[in-house]
């Protein structure tokens, strides 16, 4: 079928192939024999696929979460009396994020909040904080303006929506001992994740897809591996 556009996945450090068959077989018990094979018979099964990925970017991500592709942006605006009900030491989300400009005033109008002493804003996720000792109490009924700027830039994933991923996968390569070029297509590779993504981590991280290929009806199996001269 129509494979669409294929897109680079960037820097991949692993990309193997491993055959695979079970073995079924008779044994003796005879006497004479005991456990010697009768009839031994291999047969096929599909093979593993497994590759390595680093570039850390949305479409790699979505394979990494077996997600699908999701909205995310903002509008500008100004905001004025946006209603929120405070929480003492506590963090409440309000309408927009990547705020600036921020006034806090009592549900009345009156008096106006001081940032820093009665509250504090994480402006980039547009959230409020009470702070303990400051003029704001706690369930306190605010009224907030702001600025808000537009997020044109955004992107998002719907994360763990699909139980695998199906991919066709064209290797571009190269043997270095030989010179030769080397070129692997894999028409219909079932594909999870073999490890977790550690936000926290101290080290780089990579993505780690395995699973299997499929064998299309239009062809005589499930992947090929070619080679010419440069």
């Amino acid at each position: 079928g129509n494979r669409g556009t294929l897109r680079m996945v960037g820097n991949t450090t692993k990309l193997a192939i491993k055959p695979n068959s079970t073995k079924k077989e008779q044994k003796s018990k005879m006497k004479a024999s005991y456990g010697s094979a009768i009839t031994t018979v291999m047969l096929a099964e599909p093979s593993d696929f497994s590759m390595t990925l680093q570039k850390i970017d949305k479409p790699n991500l979505m394979l990494q979460f077996l997600g699908t592709d999701a909205a995310y942006s903002q509008a500008a605006a100004t905001v004025s009396n946006e209603a929120v009900t405070a929480v003492l030491d506590g963090w409440v989300k309000l309408a927009n994020e990547k705020i600036s400009a921020v006034v806090v005033t009592h549900s009345s109008g009156s008096p106006t909040y001081v940032a820093g002493t009665d509250y504090e804003v994480n402006t980039d996720l547009g959230m409020l904080r009470a702070l303990p000792g400051g003029a704001i109490t706690d369930a306190q009924a605010l009224q907030v303006d702001y600025t808000a700027a537009a997020i044109t830039d955004g992107w998002a994933i719907n994360g763990s929506t699909q139980a695998s991923i199906r991919v066709y996968v064209l290797l571009d390569g190269q043997n270095i001992a030989t010179g030769e070029l080397i070129k692997g297509e894999f028409w219909d590779v079932v594909l999870t994740p073999d490890q977790e993504i550690d936000f926290l981590s101290d080290d780089l991280v990579e993505i780690g897809l395995n699973g299997s290929m499929q064998k299309p009806g239009n062809k005589p199996s499930a992947y090929v591996v070619s080679g010419r001269s440069a």
